[in-house]
Formats: structure tokens, sequence, C-alpha cells
């Protein structure tokens, strides 16, 4: 870490994203579908907090007393932004956000993205993206 502070003038280290034990899209995808499937445990999976593993916890304060270790680190707690005291979000606006069991899905709208970066904090961190070139051909 001192190596990599040496080259840039901060890092933000970014901690484990609470994740099912089980792989949900079967569930959601069934009740969105409304196909006859085998029954789902609830009527609407929902990530529950007192349900994580405590290894997303302990990495997690791994994660911020590395953070905590070096002038010019920051670190952002997903479950900290992303989980109330009961459970975690697992949909925005309707857009299921997990594509398995541990992993977010790549094909999000830009305005849940952009509402999920914001709420994580990582917003504040990336630069604007620049705004879609003009067709000059069109004109």
């Amino acid at each position: 870490m001192a190596d990599l502070l040496d080259r840039v003038p901060r890092v933000t280290l970014v901690g484990q994203m609470p994740g099912w034990r089980h792989d949900p899209v079967p569930c959601v995808a069934a009740r969105l579908a409304q196909l006859p499937r085998y029954a789902c445990p609830e009527a609407a999976p929902r990530l529950q907090v007192a349900k994580l593993d405590s290894y997303y916890f302990r990495v997690n304060a791994a994660i911020a007393a590395v953070a905590e270790a070096h002038a010019g680190a920051s670190t952002i707690d997903p479950l900290a932004r992303w989980c109330g005291a009961q459970e975690c979000k697992s949909a925005v606006d309707g857009h299921f956000l997990y594509r398995d069991a541990g992993h977010l899905r790549r094909n999000l709208p830009a305005d849940v993205t952009a509402e999920l970066a914001a709420a994580l904090g990582l917003d504040q961190l990336l630069p604007a993206p620049a705004p879609p070139p003009t067709n000059l051909a069109a004109q």
C-alpha cells in the first residue's frame, strides 16, 4: 500500500458487497415470468443482514484497518452504505441487481447504475462521464 501511495495521491479500497447464500435469480425470474417452477422459499427474495455470513463483516473490517494504517487511503464499506438494520437492497427501481449469488449485474440501466454508484459513494471518486459524441455527419 505504501508503494502505491508513493505513486498516487489517494487510494480508496472498496469492501465486499453483500451476497446471497444461494443464487436468488431463479426465484426472481420465476416471480417475474409467472412460470410454473419449484417453489421459492420466499415470495420475493430479500437479502437479510442477519443471514449474511460473518465473512463479509470480517473482510470489510480488515480492509478498513489497512486504510486506517495509511495516510491517503480511505475505504468504502458497501454493507454500511447499502444495508439497513434488517436487510440490504437487492433491487433499484424494479431492477434486480444481482446476476448470481455473489455478483452484481453488468447490464443495468444507466440511471440504476448511477443510483447504485451514488449510494456507495463511488460517484464522488470517479470523474463524471463524458457526454456522448455528437454525430457530425448528420449536421
